[in-house]
């Protein structure tokens, strides 16, 4: 049944006046059921579910959490190939539309290397 629903969220979303709603209900879903899969330690499946995100400059709570766990399962190579830079775009991304953990990984990652360290060392927590 959950299936049905994600993929009627996804159909719909495709409409042009009112699809960006069903966008952040399908935003919503993916959040939630992305981390129950990071959880569950099932980082391919949370990283399908994520991915369509990516590139969303919408400023919403839900999308921007997809873009933090996509950026986290990036820089740790959880699920994927460990791709720091393109995590780090992702991250940005999702600081600018409203991630608090990706605002406050950005930060911490930028005193670090002004320190010095090299920001490979640190990575996003769950």
């Amino acid at each position: 049944m959950r299936k049905l629903l994600i993929r009627t969220l996804s159909q719909l979303s495709k409409l042009p006046i009112i699809g960006k709603t069903f966008w952040l209900y399908l935003a919503a879903a993916a959040a939630g059921d992305s981390a129950r899969a990071i959880q569950a330690e099932q980082y391919k499946y949370a990283f399908h579910i994520v991915q369509r995100f990516e590139g969303d400059e919408i400023d919403d709570p839900y999308l921007s959490r997809c873009q933090y766990h996509l950026g986290y399962l990036l820089f740790r190579g959880l699920g994927t190939e460990k791709d720091t830079r393109r995590a780090i775009v992702v991250l940005e991304r999702a600081a600018s539309n409203g991630s608090r953990n990706a605002i406050d990984f950005m930060r911490q990652r930028s005193k670090r290397l002004e320190k010095g360290e090299t920001g490979e060392h640190f990575q996003p927590n769950m």
